[in-house]
């Protein structure tokens, strides 16, 4: 695995932990995963902490659907 390759997983597993702490493990859906695989090949960077994190998440995904 790249270098490259390692970070977009790094930024994929972020995201999504940030929706499992906000919805629950059960309730990451399909389109959660794909937006957040979408954010990590992005270059927008989140905030570092997990309150700020949690808000910046939930707002991009509710401002997108």
């Amino acid at each position: 695995m790249t270098e490259t390759e390692q970070h977009t997983n790094q930024r994929l597993f972020f995201a999504e932990s940030s929706f499992a702490r906000t919805y629950g493990v059960p309730g990451v859906t399909k389109e959660m995963k794909h937006f957040c695989s979408e954010w990590a090949l992005g270059k927008d960077e989140a905030p570092l902490t997990l309150a700020n994190v949690d808000t910046y998440f939930k707002d991009l995904w509710t401002h997108i659907c």
